[in-house]
C-alpha cells in the first residue's frame, strides 16, 4: 500500500513538472506564431500600398490590432509608417502625418533609429507636400545621417530621392542632381527595382526642366518598362504624366492628351488623390 502511495506520488510531481515547464514553452510558441502573424500582415499592407490602398489599410489595421492585443509590440512603428504611406497616397495628409508621428515617437521611446529615419523621411516628404521645404529638408537630412551611422544603403536611397525631388522643386538643379544621382545607384544596386523606377521619374523631371527632352524620354521609358514589369502601376502613372509634359513642351498636343489620359485613368483606379490633383493641373496645361 506504501509502495502505491509513493509512486503515485512520484507520478503527481513528474507530471506538475511537465505542466510546469510546458507553460512556458507554449507561450513562446503563441507569442512567436503571433509575432509571424503579424509581420505577414505588414508585409502585405507594404507590397500593395500603391496598387490597392485600401486593401492595404485592412492588412495594416488587422496587424495594428493584433498588435495591440498581444502586446508584441516590435513591429508597431513600421506598422505605423505604412498606413500613413498608404494614406498619402490616397491625398489623406492629415491622417498621414498622425501615423508618421506616433511612428517617430514610438521609435525613439524604444531607441528603434531605423524606424526613426524612417519615420523622418516621412515627415520629411508631408512638409514637402505642403511647401515647407526648410522644414522637409530638416527632417530629411536628420534621417540621412541617421542612415548613414547605421550604414543602410537602402534607407539612404530612400531618403536622397526625397532630398533631390525637394532641391527639384526649388530649383536647384545642381543639388538635385547629387542627390538623385546618388539615390538611384543606390537603389539599382541593392535591387531596389521600385525605388528605382521611381527615382528614374524624378531624374527624368529634372532633364525635362532642363529641356533635355532626348534624356528626360529615355529615362522615362526605362521606369515604364521597370514599373511594368513589377506591376508597380503608380509609376507607370506617373510615367505617362511626364510623357505627357515632354509631348507639350515638344507642341504635339495629340500626344500629350493621350498620355495624361492614360495616366489619369490609372491613378484614379488606384486612389492616387496627390496625383490625380497633378493630372488635371497638367490638362489644364494642354
Amino acid at each position: 500500500m506504501r509502495k502505491i502511495l509513493f509512486f503515485k506520488i512520484i507520478l503527481l510531481v513528474i507530471f506538475s513538472a511537465e505542466v510546469i515547464v510546458s507553460q512556458p514553452h507554449k507561450q513562446s510558441s503563441k507569442n512567436f506564431s503571433t509575432e509571424k502573424k503579424i509581420e505577414s500582415l505588414a508585409q502585405k499592407c507594404w507590397n500593395i500600398r500603391s496598387n490597392n490602398p485600401r486593401k492595404s489599410l485592412e492588412y495594416g489595421y488587422i496587424a495594428l490590432k493584433l498588435i495591440n492585443s498581444s502586446g508584441i509590440d516590435k513591429s508597431k512603428s513600421t506598422v505605423l509608417n505604412y498606413l500613413g504611406v498608404v494614406y498619402r497616397n490616397i491625398g489623406n495628409l492629415d491622417s498621414a502625418y498622425f501615423y508618421y508621428k506616433s511612428a517617430l515617437d514610438l521609435a525613439r521611446i524604444k531607441n528603434d533609429k531605423l524606424q526613426v529615419a524612417y519615420s523622418l523621411t516621412n515627415l520629411g516628404d508631408y512638409y514637402s507636400k505642403n511647401a515647407l521645404y526648410p522644414t522637409a529638408l530638416e527632417k530629411l537630412l536628420q534621417a540621412y545621417h541617421i542612415f548613414e551611422s547605421l550604414k543602410n544603403k537602402r534607407g539612404i536611397g530612400y531618403t536622397t530621392n526625397y532630398i533631390g525631388e525637394i532641391y527639384l522643386k526649388i530649383k536647384d538643379y545642381s543639388k538635385s542632381k547629387i542627390f538623385l544621382s546618388n539615390s538611384a545607384e543606390l537603389r539599382r544596386s541593392n535591387n531596389d527595382f521600385r525605388g528605382y523606377a521611381r527615382t528614374l521619374i524624378n531624374i527624368s523631371s529634372l532633364q525635362e526642366q532642363q529641356n533635355l527632352f532626348d534624356e528626360a524620354t529615355k529615362n522615362l521609358h526605362d521606369a515604364l518598362n521597370i514599373s511594368k514589369q513589377i506591376r508597380y502601376k503608380k509609376g507607370i502613372s506617373e510615367t505617362y504624366s511626364g510623357l505627357s509634359l515632354i509631348s507639350l513642351k515638344k507642341n504635339q498636343i495629340d500626344s500629350a492628351i493621350f498620355y495624361q489620359q492614360k495616366a489619369l485613368a490609372i491613378d484614379k483606379e488606384i486612389e492616387n488623390k496627390y496625383q490625380e490633383i497633378q493630372d488635371y493641373n497638367n490638362f489644364a496645361k494642354i
